[in-house]
């Protein structure tokens, strides 16, 4: 009689191993699932960050390589000659500034710079004062005319 409970004793250790071994396995492939979707969750992440980045960059792109030609075509001008350029308010949901000197345009906004180069040009006040750089705000409006006789360009905002 002992050796038939030895027997069964050991039968139901085996079953007890073998669901136990069942539920790890389970566990594990759970934690596997779960690992593989952050993983991937990670990688989605990170493009639609890189996508929302080069997004801005090609704004702020934009944005500076109209004022540039606006810039090069009014500079080049024989003769006098105004065009007004409005500043879209933000770029991706940030203000910015646009600083121009005599041969840059630098746009800063999210803690980034962007910079294009102009055409050489002296630059002047709305008082006729020749200046070394001016800074432009975003959501404004502002006349460039050319200053023919002294090979410039005049900025003055229209606010």
């Amino acid at each position: 009689m002992d050796l038939k409970c030895f027997k069964i004793k050991k039968c139901n250790n085996v079953k007890i191993d073998s669901n136990g071994i069942a539920t790890i396995e389970f566990l594990f492939f759970i934690f596997t699932t779960v690992l593989i979707a952050i993983i991937i969750m990670g990688l989605f992440q990170s493009q639609i960050n890189s996508l929302y980045t080069l997004d801005e960059n090609v704004q702020g792109r934009i944005i500076l390589e109209n004022i540039s030609n606006q810039f090069n075509q009014i500079s080049q001008s024989l003769e006098s000659i105004s065009t007004e350029i409005y500043l879209p308010d933000k770029i991706a949901n940030y203000k910015y500034s646009i600083t121009i000197d005599n041969r840059n345009l630098i746009l800063e906004f999210n803690n980034k710079k962007t910079r294009e180069t102009i055409f050489p040009i002296n630059l002047f006040n709305k008082n006729g004062d020749r200046i070394n750089d001016i800074k432009l705000y975003s959501g404004n409006t502002y006349i460039i005319t050319s200053v023919s006789t002294k090979n410039g360009v005049m900025i003055r905002s229209s606010n």
